[in-house]
């Protein structure tokens, strides 16, 4: 079973290639009154981090509510500094520890990185036998994707920051932490999101 069609619970415990990964579920409509208040909307960043003097990323409640509500996040973080992104079973991003994009799973088509651009892989029957076939993506129809993508996570991260979603544990992280270093690789890789030359990690 691919990884992304996993219950994101699951990928707590099953997910050992990330030694840091957590998990957000999609809040019930009690919590979620709980957690916006008259407001509008509390941090998933903690007291702590007010008293240090620390503070959410510019772009958040910049965004959000053009989909629907996602029903639950997973993110894991490699020892090289790469990491994987899971919103549902789509989008699902994975990064190198160059902080480039080398695989895509984006509306129901899966991409790779070649050599700075992105592919998407298909497959197709030909004379009664299944391939693959790889077609490279135009510099305009990259660009639209990858912005697509990046408005998707930034819908997710406000989903995170408004309490629509709520932690639902972590592996050598808490709430605050995954929180404030998601949000900040985020907003590194901007709506341009960079493709690395190879899709392998």
């Amino acid at each position: 079973m691919a990884i992304y069609e996993q219950p994101k619970e699951d990928l707590l415990g099953r997910a050992t290639q990330f030694p840091i990964r957590c998990v957000w579920v999609a809040a019930t409509s009690e919590a979620v009154a709980g957690a916006v208040g008259a407001t509008g909307g509390e941090s998933a960043f903690g007291d702590a981090d007010k008293r240090e003097g620390r503070a959410a990323p510019s772009f958040r409640h910049a965004v959000g509510g053009r989909g629907p509500l996602p029903k639950n996040i997973f993110w894991g973080k490699r020892r090289d500094g790469g990491w994987s992104l899971f919103v549902d079973e789509d989008p699902v991003l994975h990064i190198n520890g160059r902080q480039e994009l080398r695989r895509l799973y984006f509306q129901g088509r899966k991409y790779a990185a070649a050599s700075g651009r992105l592919e998407v892989l298909e497959r197709v029957r030909y004379g009664g036998r299944l391939q693959h076939r790889r077609t490279v993506l135009a510099p305009d129809e990259q660009f639209r994707i990858l912005s697509q993508v990046h408005a998707a996570v930034l819908d997710a991260i406000a989903a995170i920051e408004s309490g629509r979603l709520r932690w639902g544990g972590g592996v050598q992280c808490d709430q605050a932490d995954a929180s404030r270093q998601l949000c900040g690789l985020i907003e590194a890789l901007g709506e341009s999101i960079p493709v690395a030359a190879v899709p392998n990690a």
